[in-house]
This record gives structure tokens, C-alpha cells and sequence, in this order.
């Protein structure tokens, strides 16, 4: 089994909560790739796009992104022509520009068609905080409606280091459980409200 994290905006690949999920996906069998992403200030769309494209490598790969990590791999996702993902875990994340400063400016005029997407992955998983100042609820909503997946929300913000997020169970519950881990085959994760 292979998981690949893919970082956000100003983000680094052991920042948060990705040095505990490398090492609860690892103590269960995962080969992990966490790579860093060039100019987390100020990113190019392409760049990262391409860039996780060509680590769409395993058929049996989870993509577990955050944030600005999110809509790169699904640009990544809509010009890759390989085999299926096995599973997309999108965290704080959304696939639209909204307001907030440089979001509009990183899509420029690109958008993501779901309907080149969404077949190119065999399960989806979305998570959100409601409370998250960042990336409001409402486009994790839309997110998961898009791609047709219940949301998992919680209460941590923006879920990364400058709200001291280092530990995201139901992230790893969703990886474990659509891989069969403790919440059986396929289980996936629930709508719920967690504290």
C-alpha cells in the first residue's frame, strides 16, 4: 500500500499533523511519499499539478491533501490518463476559487471539470472543520457534493500548524477503514460531528 500527502499553501511535508499520520500509515505496511512542493508562498498551479501527477504511480495509492493541496491534486487528477486511484482524502479543501487573498490569482481562468475526475478515483473522502477561517464550510460542502461523498466535520479550524492540529484521527480512520483496517472493507468514514 502507498499514501502520497500533499501539503497546502505555505505548507511543508512535516507540518501539523503529517508527521503523525506518516507514522501510524507506516506502522500499518504504507510506503510513504511526502513531498515538498517549490514555492509554498507563492505556488503555481501547474507546477504542483504536475508534480503530483507524476507520482500517481501505484494502483493501490491513497492521496491524503490539505487545503491548497486539495484543488492541485485534482488539477493533477484531471490530466492524469493512468490507471484508477484507489482512494482521495481532501482535508480543509475545496475545487472553486472563493474569496480570500490569491485564490482567484492561483486559478487564473482553470477549472476543475468533475467529470474528468471523479471516475479516475475509486473512493473519495472529505473533511472539514466547521469552524474553519481559512476555507469556509460551505466549500467543503460543495466539494463533497460534487464528488458525491458524505463530509466528515470537526471543530479543528483550518487544521494545520498555526492551530496546533497534530494529530487528525479521522483521517486515518478514513484511510484504515477504506482499506479494510478496523472499520472493515470498504467501511470508509461517517458523517459525523466530532468534539
Amino acid at each position: 500500500m502507498h499514501a502520497l500527502l500533499v501539503h497546502g499553501w505555505k505548507g511543508w511535508p512535516d507540518n501539523a499533523w503529517f508527521p503523525w499520520l506518516k507514522q501510524e500509515l507506516g506502522a500499518r505496511g504504507y510506503e510513504i511519499d511526502a513531498p515538498q512542493l517549490p514555492d509554498p508562498w507563492l505556488p503555481d498551479r501547474e507546477i504542483w499539478a504536475g508534480i503530483i501527477r507524476e507520482k500517481f504511480m501505484s494502483p493501490d495509492l491513497t492521496v491524503v491533501a490539505h487545503s491548497l493541496g486539495v484543488p492541485a491534486t485534482l488539477f493533477a487528477l484531471q490530466a492524469y490518463d493512468g490507471p484508477p486511484v484507489d482512494h482521495v482524502v481532501c482535508v480543509a479543501g475545496f475545487m472553486r476559487p472563493f474569496v480570500f487573498p490569491g485564490v482567484s490569482q492561483w486559478f487564473g481562468n482553470a477549472t476543475i471539470n468533475v467529470g474528468r475526475i471523479k471516475g479516475k478515483v475509486k473512493r473519495w473522502s472529505v473533511v472539514h472543520a466547521k469552524n474553519d477561517p481559512l476555507v469556509p464550510y460551505r466549500e467543503g460542502e460543495y466539494l463533497a457534493d460534487q464528488l458525491g461523498v458524505p463530509i466528515v466535520s470537526n471543530t479543528k479550524f483550518h487544521m494545520n500548524q498555526a492551530t496546533a492540529c497534530y494529530e487528525l484521527p479521522e483521517v486515518l480512520e478514513g484511510v484504515v477503514g477504506a482499506n479494510g483496517g478496523d472499520r472493515g472493507e470498504g467501511s470508509g468514514v461517517k458523517d459525523e460531528e466530532r468534539p
